[in-house]
């Protein structure tokens, strides 16, 4: 039961962050016209990683003071940009595969990012 909570615990962590990250991504959209794919509203990189996300953020003077370097277990989350610059996607693996969370999410594939509901599960969200 314990480690059932706790599981959960950090699932929640990870979507929260997830949350939070999706926020920031569209004050800096509303700023620039896009999502992040380089530095200063510079779409250069297409598909940064998540450290490349967190750096844009956080030096983005939009006010944005905390974005997490990894989830609770020391995994990084994902971040992808597709469509060009109109649409991306956040990636968290959760510790639970029967989370509820995971019926409304992204599934799928999308660039390098796995979506897959299934025996280690990841979940996304995005635009």
């Amino acid at each position: 039961g314990f480690s059932s909570a706790q599981k959960r615990g950090r699932d929640a962590r990870r979507v929260s962050d997830l949350w939070q990250v999706q926020n920031a991504l569209q004050l800096y959209h509303q700023r620039c016209g896009f999502y992040p794919g380089g530095t200063n509203c510079s779409p250069r990189s297409l598909s940064p990683n998540w450290d490349q996300l967190r750096s844009v953020l956080l030096g983005s003077e939009l006010g944005i003071i905390n974005v997490p370097r990894t989830d609770p277990a020391g995994r990084s989350y994902g971040y992808f940009r597709i469509n060009s610059e109109s649409q991306y996607v956040l990636q968290a693996q959760l510790d639970d595969a029967s989370n509820p969370l995971l019926v409304n999410d992204l599934d799928g594939q999308f660039g390098t990012q796995n979506c897959d509901d299934g025996p280690v599960p990841y979940y996304c969200i995005g635009l």
